[in-house]
């Protein structure tokens, strides 16, 4: 995911995503309607590659006067699924891109109950790598698996290079 300009990175949108709960399969915000008051009232799991203790959903809930406690903050939205799957706090991921995973641990997914902005998914490189044809090999074979979500500039670039070119650096050397 994308958390916004930084000069050094170069992005290349992919598709933009909605935030889930994510939950035990029979965890108790899964029974009945889940409210702003029992989503903020659970134990939360947070995941940020930067170590961000706090973001939209706290934003969102302060709009409302409330506060979740988040008992913990990891650098992968991996390790915040398989800590869910082994507790009973409530995890927050993307729907689209993280229902394989999701599905895999054997957890649910629950809508949260807030107003939160998309998340938008961009494939990022360093300006010292040059963009190869993997990078587009792979911006095609996702444009085919998430046709509607792909942007349309990107559908129909070819999804397995003819051969795959070694990255370089500024200079050419490999």
């Amino acid at each position: 995911m994308g958390d916004g300009p930084q000069s050094e990175i170069r992005t290349e949108p992919l598709f933009t995503d909605r935030a889930v709960a994510v939950v035990q399969d029979g965890h108790p915000l899964a029974a009945g309607p889940l409210t702003v008051r029992r989503y903020a009232d659970a134990p939360h799991l947070n995941f940020s590659r930067r170590g961000r203790l706090t973001g939209p959903i706290d934003a969102a809930l302060a709009e409302h006067g409330l506060r979740r406690r988040v008992i913990a903050t990891v650098p992968t939205l991996a390790a915040a699924l398989m800590m869910v799957r082994d507790s009973d706090a409530v995890g927050m991921g993307p729907e689209r891109a993280g229902a394989s995973m999701v599905r895999e641990l054997g957890l649910r997914t629950l809508p949260v109950p807030l107003d939160l902005p998309p998340l938008r998914m961009v494939m990022a490189w360093h300006p010292g790598r040059t963009p190869t044809r993997a990078m587009c090999g792979c911006a095609g074979w996702c444009a085919r698996r998430w046709p509607p979500w792909w942007p349309e500039p990107l559908r129909g670039r070819p999804a397995r290079p003819a051969r795959m070119p070694r990255a370089t650096n500024r200079r050419g050397d490999p």
